[in-house]
């Protein structure tokens, strides 16, 4: 629904809230998981646990959402993500975030700390 008004853009801020832990290894999991198309998946899957999310939980996830296991891992051993990752941390912090996620719509924050319909809210706010 409105794809061609409502751009979402993810940036890292690796950080324990939500994968827990060291989040930096999840979140090159999420990018290599991204390169097979299931990048979000692959964080609706991993993100909404409450403890540190771990190598074996993730190898799981990659199983249950039918990646190539293979190409997955050799993602996750060389690293390649890992310098979009650190740009993408520094560039919240000296925006002054510490923690995510952060939401802006028509660059206002929301404030994630109250319950937010995101699909009527974009509904009120873009114009067919």
């Amino acid at each position: 629904k409105n794809l061609k008004t409502v751009r979402l853009v993810w940036k890292d801020l690796p950080t324990p809230r939500i994968f827990g832990g060291d989040a930096s290894i999840a979140h090159l999991g999420l990018w290599c998981a991204g390169e097979q198309g299931k990048f979000w998946q692959f964080l609706d899957a991993t993100s909404t646990r409450n403890q540190e999310l771990t190598h074996s939980d993730m190898l799981k996830t990659i199983t249950n959402l039918e990646l190539d296991n293979a190409k997955w891992r050799a993602c996750l051993e060389t690293g390649s993500y890992n310098t979009a990752i650190a740009n993408n941390a520094a560039l919240a912090k000296n925006l002054g975030f510490n923690k995510g996620p952060a939401l802006f719509i028509n660059n206002k924050q929301l404030d994630l700390t109250q319950e937010v319909n995101l699909p009527d809210l974009l509904d009120s706010l873009v114009k067919p």
